[in-house]
């Protein structure tokens, strides 16, 4: 087994041979197998000659690694609750707890990345609006998140949490000043800085958000991610 580490960044085909410990041959020849079981390993764009890192989750190649995942992704559609509303976090003790198996191969912690991994495979990445294998998710927020079920909030409260997210996130300002950059107005060195300022002060956004989310609504709501389709997740096995 190879003890070479994922780095951050460009990592060639032979670099990665290497980190699979194999030949790079043999890496050609399963390269499509290779690329998709890395997905557990990091995050990374393929490029030509190799991938680019993005974020490194497990540095050093194991096959425990992809074996933990297989288990996980079988355990997934009975461990996420029924109605949809859930959270990685949630899911990945669950599973981790209950497999003995697992808990010799992984951390707690790298079983809920894994959950997410699944998650992500079969509905898509939240955030970037995404279509996964078996339909497409988004963040919600309940009352209360448990296993029974989850506590959804009114519809009265649901419209209000949505109006606060756009006011709070929606940049109304970008249009503007992308006009004024395309027309000439402002420099694109300007126009980078505006960026970098809206991009900067995202954790104020994020305070702002809470206090305003809690002081509206009495109490600080649970955020979880609601999966579509969850009839044909059960159905997929």
């Amino acid at each position: 087994m190879s003890e070479t580490e994922l780095k951050l960044g460009k990592m060639t085909r032979v670099e990665l041979a290497e980190w699979f410990g194999i030949k790079p041959r043999s890496y050609d020849n399963a390269k499509a197998k290779k690329l998709k079981e890395l997905q557990i390993f990091a995050d990374f764009e393929e490029i030509y000659g190799g991938v680019n890192i993005i974020k490194i989750k497990i540095p050093i190649y194991a096959k425990k690694g992809s074996r933990a995942y297989n288990i996980i992704k079988e355990a997934f559609p009975n461990a996420w609750h029924k109605s949809g509303y859930d959270t990685a976090a949630r899911v990945g003790s669950q599973i981790w707890r209950q497999n003995l198996e697992l808990q010799d191969m992984i951390t707690e912690t790298t079983a809920k990345s894994y959950v997410s991994r699944v998650r992500t495979e079969y509905y898509g990445r939240v955030h970037k609006q995404e279509t996964g294998s078996l339909g497409w998710c988004k963040y919600a927020y309940v009352v209360e998140n448990r296993w029974e079920e989850a506590v959804l909030l009114t519809e009265e409260q649901s419209a209000q949490v949505n109006q606060l997210i756009y006011e709070i996130y929606t940049n109304e300002q970008e249009p503007l000043v992308y006009e004024a950059y395309k027309e000439g107005t402002i420099s694109e060195k300007e126009y980078e800085e505006f960026q970098l300022d809206w991009k900067n002060k995202a954790s104020d956004r994020y305070i702002t958000f809470i206090d305003r989310l809690s002081k509206m609504l009495g109490f600080y709501p649970t955020k979880v991610t609601k999966i579509t389709n969850t009839e044909k997740l059960k159905s997929a096995f």
